[in-house]
């Protein structure tokens, strides 16, 4: 299972967790945090397809991706509703190859784990 993000209008927003049809995870919630250490506003809200759709339409529609354990962030180059699709040219995305680049970083020991979310596992 993996949870979505939407870059809209240089704001990350995803759906909330109040409805219970959203994945709680690990994943999501580090995405969450972060992306507001690298300096995204973060909205955790829900948000209808119409709203998408529109912000498509005016150009503020950004990028799309997913979270979850299985892929980290998955790069996401197509979604359509109906007789409406909105296309997403991947050498272009900034934010999710920005996270996903971030998340890796820490895994590896390239930046400091200031969340403490690395554990040493004895040998």
């Amino acid at each position: 299972m993996m949870n979505v993000m939407f870059v809209i209008d240089g704001k990350v927003i995803t759906p909330s967790l109040e409805r219970g049809t959203v994945l709680k995870g690990v994943t999501r919630d580090s995405a969450i945090v972060l992306l507001r250490d690298m300096g995204y506003v973060v909205e955790e809200r829900n948000l209808s397809i119409d709203e998408i759709v529109e912000a498509h339409k005016k150009g503020l529609f950004q990028e799309v991706f997913g979270v979850g354990t299985a892929a980290v962030v998955s790069y996401i180059c197509k979604l359509s509703y109906k007789d409406y699709s909105m296309d997403f040219d991947l050498d272009k995305l900034k934010v999710a190859p920005a996270l996903k680049q971030h998340l890796n970083d820490i895994r590896v020991g390239n930046v400091p784990d200031k969340h403490n979310w690395l554990m040493k596992v004895p040998s």
